[in-house]
Protein backbone atom coordinates (compact mmCIF):
# COMPACT_ATOMS: atom_id res chain seq x y z
CA UNK A 1 0.00 0.00 0.00
CA UNK A 2 1.10 3.57 -0.96
CA UNK A 3 1.86 6.21 1.75
CA UNK A 4 -1.13 8.14 -0.08
CA UNK A 5 -3.36 5.16 -0.09
CA UNK A 6 -2.51 4.48 3.99
CA UNK A 7 -3.21 8.35 4.23
CA UNK A 8 -6.30 7.90 2.46
CA UNK A 9 -7.85 5.15 4.69
CA UNK A 10 -6.68 7.05 8.05
CA UNK A 11 -9.06 9.52 7.00
CA UNK A 12 -11.87 7.83 6.78
CA UNK A 13 -11.19 5.82 10.10
CA UNK A 14 -10.80 8.63 12.04
CA UNK A 15 -11.26 12.29 10.40
CA UNK A 16 -14.48 11.38 8.83
CA UNK A 17 -16.23 10.67 11.86
CA UNK A 18 -15.21 14.01 13.50
CA UNK A 19 -16.20 15.54 10.39
CA UNK A 20 -20.20 14.49 10.77
CA UNK A 21 -19.66 14.78 14.51
CA UNK A 22 -18.63 18.15 14.07
CA UNK A 23 -21.62 18.49 11.65
CA UNK A 24 -24.36 17.57 14.35
CA UNK A 25 -22.57 20.29 16.62
CA UNK A 26 -23.16 23.03 13.96
CA UNK A 27 -26.75 21.61 13.53
CA UNK A 28 -27.71 22.27 17.44
CA UNK A 29 -25.66 25.87 16.87
CA UNK A 30 -27.21 26.43 13.86
CA UNK A 31 -30.86 25.85 15.86
CA UNK A 32 -29.54 27.76 18.93
CA UNK A 33 -29.54 31.03 16.40
CA UNK A 34 -32.50 30.74 15.16
CA UNK A 35 -33.82 30.52 18.29
CA UNK A 36 -32.60 33.94 19.29
CA UNK A 37 -34.19 35.06 15.78
CA UNK A 38 -37.42 33.59 17.24
CA UNK A 39 -37.99 30.61 14.90
CA UNK A 40 -38.82 28.70 17.17
CA UNK A 41 -40.66 25.86 15.02
CA UNK A 42 -37.14 25.93 12.45
CA UNK A 43 -34.96 25.28 15.81
CA UNK A 44 -36.54 22.58 16.66
CA UNK A 45 -36.51 20.73 13.19
CA UNK A 46 -32.73 20.95 13.30
CA UNK A 47 -32.83 19.64 16.69
CA UNK A 48 -34.69 16.94 15.92
CA UNK A 49 -32.50 16.00 13.14
CA UNK A 50 -29.54 16.25 15.31
CA UNK A 51 -30.85 14.01 17.74
CA UNK A 52 -31.74 11.63 15.70
CA UNK A 53 -28.83 11.42 14.59
CA UNK A 54 -26.69 11.51 17.46
CA UNK A 55 -29.31 10.52 20.35
CA UNK A 56 -27.43 12.79 22.39
CA UNK A 57 -28.53 14.96 25.94
CA UNK A 58 -27.69 18.29 24.50
CA UNK A 59 -30.06 17.96 21.22
CA UNK A 60 -32.36 16.62 23.55
CA UNK A 61 -32.64 19.12 26.19
CA UNK A 62 -32.47 21.62 22.95
CA UNK A 63 -35.61 20.04 21.22
CA UNK A 64 -37.21 20.30 24.99
CA UNK A 65 -36.46 24.10 25.31
CA UNK A 66 -37.89 24.90 21.85
CA UNK A 67 -41.24 23.03 22.28
CA UNK A 68 -41.65 24.94 25.69
CA UNK A 69 -41.51 27.82 23.94
CA UNK A 70 -43.73 26.87 21.78
CA UNK A 71 -46.13 25.88 23.94
CA UNK A 72 -46.12 22.30 23.43
CA UNK A 73 -45.35 21.56 27.56
CA UNK A 74 -46.64 17.72 27.40
CA UNK A 75 -44.04 17.11 25.38
CA UNK A 76 -41.25 19.06 26.50
CA UNK A 77 -41.64 17.96 30.04
CA UNK A 78 -41.01 14.81 28.59
CA UNK A 79 -38.06 15.34 26.67
CA UNK A 80 -36.79 17.43 29.13
CA UNK A 81 -36.98 14.90 32.05
CA UNK A 82 -35.45 12.57 29.71
CA UNK A 83 -32.38 14.80 29.05
CA UNK A 84 -32.05 15.40 32.93
CA UNK A 85 -31.56 11.99 33.46
CA UNK A 86 -27.98 11.74 31.36
CA UNK A 87 -25.83 12.44 34.68
CA UNK A 88 -22.82 11.60 32.62
CA UNK A 89 -23.28 14.14 30.08
CA UNK A 90 -21.40 17.23 30.34
CA UNK A 91 -23.68 19.72 28.69
CA UNK A 92 -26.30 18.64 31.47
CA UNK A 93 -23.72 18.61 34.05
CA UNK A 94 -22.97 21.99 33.32
CA UNK A 95 -26.62 23.38 32.76
CA UNK A 96 -28.20 21.56 35.46
CA UNK A 97 -29.43 24.29 37.68
CA UNK A 98 -30.85 26.46 34.73
CA UNK A 99 -32.45 22.96 32.99
CA UNK A 100 -34.29 22.14 36.36
CA UNK A 101 -35.93 25.83 36.14
CA UNK A 102 -37.13 25.24 33.12
CA UNK A 103 -38.57 21.77 33.65
CA UNK A 104 -40.43 23.80 37.00
CA UNK A 105 -41.91 26.23 34.87
CA UNK A 106 -43.02 23.30 32.23
CA UNK A 107 -44.91 21.38 34.99
CA UNK A 108 -46.97 24.59 36.11
CA UNK A 109 -47.96 24.45 32.66
CA UNK A 110 -49.34 20.71 32.61
CA UNK A 111 -52.07 18.41 34.75
CA UNK A 112 -53.53 15.12 35.17
CA UNK A 113 -56.51 14.01 33.77
CA UNK A 114 -58.04 11.21 34.59
CA UNK A 115 -60.96 9.29 32.56
CA UNK A 116 -63.21 7.15 34.63
CA UNK A 117 -66.24 5.34 34.34
CA UNK A 118 -67.92 4.03 30.25
CA UNK A 119 -67.53 0.62 29.44
CA UNK A 120 -63.93 -1.65 28.63
CA UNK A 121 -62.62 -0.90 25.68
CA UNK A 122 -64.15 2.30 24.81
CA UNK A 123 -62.13 4.75 22.98
CA UNK A 124 -61.06 7.94 24.50
CA UNK A 125 -60.30 10.86 22.85
CA UNK A 126 -58.71 14.34 24.62
CA UNK A 127 -58.43 17.09 22.77
CA UNK A 128 -58.60 15.83 19.38
CA UNK A 129 -55.94 12.63 20.16
CA UNK A 130 -57.00 9.16 20.77
CA UNK A 131 -55.27 8.47 24.14
CA UNK A 132 -55.95 4.87 24.49
CA UNK A 133 -59.19 2.64 25.66
CA UNK A 134 -61.00 2.54 29.16
CA UNK A 135 -60.00 1.50 31.55
CA UNK A 136 -56.93 3.89 30.82
CA UNK A 137 -53.38 2.64 32.75
CA UNK A 138 -52.80 5.80 33.48
CA UNK A 139 -53.85 9.93 34.08
CA UNK A 140 -53.20 11.80 30.75
CA UNK A 141 -50.58 14.58 31.09
CA UNK A 142 -52.40 17.37 29.16
CA UNK A 143 -51.99 21.34 28.78
CA UNK A 144 -53.72 23.16 31.64
CA UNK A 145 -56.62 24.97 30.56
CA UNK A 146 -60.13 24.10 28.77
CA UNK A 147 -59.89 20.51 27.79
CA UNK A 148 -62.08 18.67 25.17
CA UNK A 149 -62.89 15.04 26.00
CA UNK A 150 -64.93 12.48 24.01
CA UNK A 151 -65.31 8.99 25.20
CA UNK A 152 -67.16 6.90 22.26
CA UNK A 153 -68.43 2.73 22.24
CA UNK A 154 -70.01 0.68 19.84
CA UNK A 155 -73.74 0.94 20.46
CA UNK A 156 -73.23 3.71 23.12
CA UNK A 157 -74.13 7.80 22.32
CA UNK A 158 -70.69 9.91 22.01
CA UNK A 159 -70.01 11.07 25.30
CA UNK A 160 -68.37 15.12 25.02
CA UNK A 161 -67.28 16.86 27.76
CA UNK A 162 -65.33 19.92 28.68
CA UNK A 163 -62.86 20.52 31.92
CA UNK A 164 -61.12 22.57 33.53
CA UNK A 165 -57.53 21.15 34.52
CA UNK A 166 -54.99 23.89 36.28
CA UNK A 167 -51.52 23.63 36.08
CA UNK A 168 -49.69 21.08 38.69
CA UNK A 169 -52.98 19.67 39.81
CA UNK A 170 -55.21 16.87 38.37
CA UNK A 171 -58.96 16.17 37.27
CA UNK A 172 -61.39 13.50 36.74
CA UNK A 173 -63.82 13.51 34.16
CA UNK A 174 -66.70 10.52 34.81
CA UNK A 175 -67.80 8.86 31.07
CA UNK A 176 -71.26 8.19 31.00
CA UNK A 177 -72.20 6.13 28.05
CA UNK A 178 -75.88 5.60 27.34
CA UNK A 179 -76.96 2.85 25.31
CA UNK A 180 -78.78 3.61 22.02
CA UNK A 181 -81.52 1.30 22.86
CA UNK A 182 -82.46 3.47 25.53
CA UNK A 183 -82.97 6.67 23.46
CA UNK A 184 -86.70 8.20 23.87
CA UNK A 185 -88.83 7.32 20.89
CA UNK A 186 -90.56 10.19 19.40
CA UNK A 187 -94.75 10.15 20.47
CA UNK A 188 -96.85 9.19 17.33
CA UNK A 189 -99.81 11.92 16.61
CA UNK A 190 -103.19 10.41 17.71
CA UNK A 191 -105.66 10.68 15.47
CA UNK A 192 -108.99 12.24 16.69
CA UNK A 193 -112.05 9.47 17.15
CA UNK A 194 -115.00 11.56 16.18
CA UNK A 195 -118.15 11.86 18.13
CA UNK A 196 -121.26 9.97 17.25
CA UNK A 197 -123.20 12.22 15.15
CA UNK A 198 -120.43 14.16 14.37
CA UNK A 199 -120.17 12.99 10.79
CA UNK A 200 -123.36 14.52 10.00
CA UNK A 201 -123.43 17.55 11.80
CA UNK A 202 -120.17 18.17 9.45
CA UNK A 203 -122.17 17.81 6.92
CA UNK A 204 -124.95 20.11 7.94
CA UNK A 205 -123.13 23.05 8.90
CA UNK A 206 -121.71 25.05 6.19
CA UNK A 207 -117.96 25.95 5.53
CA UNK A 208 -116.43 28.44 7.64
CA UNK A 209 -116.01 30.80 4.52
CA UNK A 210 -119.28 30.58 3.08
CA UNK A 211 -120.87 34.24 4.25
CA UNK A 212 -124.71 34.14 4.39
CA UNK A 213 -126.79 35.53 1.92
CA UNK A 214 -128.06 38.61 3.87
CA UNK A 215 -125.01 39.42 5.02
CA UNK A 216 -123.71 39.32 1.62
CA UNK A 217 -126.39 41.41 -0.17
CA UNK A 218 -125.83 44.00 2.36
CA UNK A 219 -122.06 44.02 2.18
CA UNK A 220 -122.63 44.85 -2.21
CA UNK A 221 -125.22 47.29 -0.90
CA UNK A 222 -122.32 49.27 0.91
CA UNK A 223 -120.04 48.53 -1.17
CA UNK A 224 -122.39 49.89 -4.10
CA UNK A 225 -122.79 53.32 -1.33
CA UNK A 226 -119.73 54.06 -1.18
CA UNK A 227 -118.71 53.90 -5.17
CA UNK A 228 -121.25 55.86 -5.30
CA UNK A 229 -120.59 58.31 -3.08
CA UNK A 230 -117.30 57.90 -4.36
CA UNK A 231 -118.26 59.25 -8.10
Amino acid sequence: MSLRSALVVLWVLFAAPVAEAQRRVDLIDQGVALREEGRDEEALALFEQAYAQTNAARALAQIALAEQALGRFVEAEAHLADALSHDEDAFIRRNREPLEGALAEIRERVGDLSVVGGVPGAEVIIGGQAVGVLPLDAPVRVVAGSVAVEVRASGYDRFIDTVQVRGGASATVEAELVPLSRRPERAEPIDEIPSEGGSEDAAAAPPAWVIPAGAGLAGAGLLGLAIGSGL
